[in-house]
């Protein structure tokens, strides 16, 4: 007799999000900055395909990511902050 055992492993981002942020302007085209975000945040800009563009640290201090070397498209904006909450927003680059 066999026996098939199957685990699903499904990615944070893929979670619903437990952290509210939102980004302006959207679309954007020299920089995004993030509003209601008192702490800090690892984030990850990622395309359409997967492909991690850029990625780094925000701090309550520092909130805007430069976006003047992306191509114009859409992306996803990936942010975590130090206990594990994420948050996954989509903006556009004209």
């Amino acid at each position: 007799m066999d026996i098939h055992i199957i685990v699903d492993i499904i990615p944070s981002v893929m979670q619903e999000p437990s952290l509210t942020v939102n980004i302006t302007p959207n679309p954007a085209t020299a920089e995004i900055q993030l509003q209601n975000s008192p702490v800090t945040h690892h984030y990850k800009i990622v395309d359409f395909n997967g492909t991690i563009i850029k990625s780094g640290i925000l701090t309550p201090e520092e909130k805007v990511i430069k976006t003047q070397s992306l191509p114009n498209g859409i992306y996803v904006l990936i942010l975590e902050d130090e206990k594990n909450n994420v948050s996954v927003e989509k903006f556009v680059k004209n």
